[in-house]
């Protein structure tokens, strides 16, 4: 509230210059000798008076030098509230409006008088404060008899030695970045979401710092409330610390092995299984040749070949034949006479090959001469 030349000569008002705060509006007025005067400006004329200079004769002046403004109306209680010497009822004392420019104060306990000015320690001669009884902060006030305590938010009681429960320190919301709220007894704890921290999860956390965060050669970097890995080749995962094998890779029948160079991961197939996964059995390549037909086993070599007529081998590869007569030695020195002949199947089993496997047949050697007597 700012004013600038008040001049009053009885009661006529040569120049005056206003400029204050009234309802929250920042007003100001110019009066001069006959000029009429808002009823606004009367209220200001009033308030800027009473608060600043108490001069009630100057107030009188108001209503004297212009007769046609009344100003009963103002409420004593609010006007000019936006001063910092405005304060009707002292001491914490509740003001209430009367009408024609007059208030009430309601004291608290310990303070009585028209604006709660008497302290009633003063008036009985013994101060009931003088122990200090009132406790964590809390004002002591005296009364006739004793002693008032107006306790700080969180505490209650006589003597504000009890923690009020009804006190919701969390209703402000302090805890910041997602963090909840717990009340507790004349206090409040914040529960921070991952990567925050301090009493209201204000400060962020540097997941880098202790190195250990990113796995395998990553690279850390720190973000508000969170951080990124950068992974090198073959590992993946929010810290890097996944291979290739965390897909299970190989399914069922085979193990995993990560490597270093792509695609990063071999199998070791096992159950007879083959392939980059593991996916195929023997006969799924069919290894049977002429015709065979394929039959898995659960044991090494995994597979067995039924051969048609004409073909053997694990992979029916091998065509069944006799190999080359084999001649036994002539039964006769001279002349005619008979030998064997015998010969081995293919297959090493005589019975695989058509034929027989031996023969008797008829052998020639020279002729036999008569010797002379």
């Amino acid at each position: 509230m700012n004013s600038h030349a008040v001049l009053l000569i009885g009661f006529s008002v040569s120049l005056l210059f206003v400029s204050a705060l009234s309802g929250g509006d920042h007003k100001r007025f110019l009066w001069n000798t006959g000029t009429r005067v808002l009823k606004d400006e009367c209220k200001l004329c009033k308030c800027y008076n009473e608060c600043n200079h108490g001069n009630l004769a100057e107030l009188r002046n108001c209503d004297v030098a212009f007769p046609h403004i009344r100003c009963s109306e103002v409420n004593r209680c609010t006007c000019c509230d936006s001063h910092p010497n405005h304060m009707p009822c002292l001491n914490g004392g509740t003001c209430q409006n009367t009408g024609g420019g007059t208030f009430t104060c309601a004291c608290m306990p310990g303070y009585s008088g028209y604006r709660c000015g008497n302290n009633a320690s003063t008036l009985s001669g013994h101060d009931h404060c003088s122990s200090n009884p009132c406790a964590n902060g809390a004002t002591c006030n005296n009364g006739p008899n004793d002693y008032i305590c107006q306790c700080q938010t969180g505490w209650t009681g006589n003597n504000c030695d009890k923690a009020d429960l009804t006190t919701n320190l969390c209703a402000s919301s302090p805890c910041k970045n997602g963090g909840n709220c717990t009340n507790h007894l004349n206090n409040y704890m914040c529960m921070c979401a991952a990567g925050w921290t301090g009493t209201n999860c204000e400060t962020d956390v540097d997941e880098c710092a202790n190195g250990q965060t990113c796995k395998n050669g990553a690279t850390c970097t720190n973000t508000p409330g969170h951080y990124l890995c950068s992974c090198v080749l073959g590992w993946t995962g929010q810290n890097c610390d996944l291979d290739a094998c965390h897909i299970k890779q190989c399914g069922s029948h085979g193990d995993c092995v990560h490597q270093d160079t792509f695609p990063f991961y071999h199998c070791n197939c096992t159950d007879g299984h083959f392939g980059s996964h593991c996916e195929l059995r023997a006969c799924d390549i069919k290894p049977c040749h002429n015709g065979g037909s394929c039959i898995s086993l659960d044991k090494n070599p995994y597979f067995r070949c039924e051969c048609p007529d004409g073909y053997s081998g694990d992979t029916c590869s091998s065509i069944i034949t006799w190999s080359d007569w084999f001649y036994g030695a002539c039964s006769v020195t001279c002349g005619t006479g008979t030998r064997e002949r015998i010969r081995k199947c293919s297959t090493g089993h005589d019975e695989d090959c058509k034929g027989l496997s031996m023969e008797r047949t008829t052998c020639s050697q020279n002729p036999c001469t008569r010797s002379l007597e």
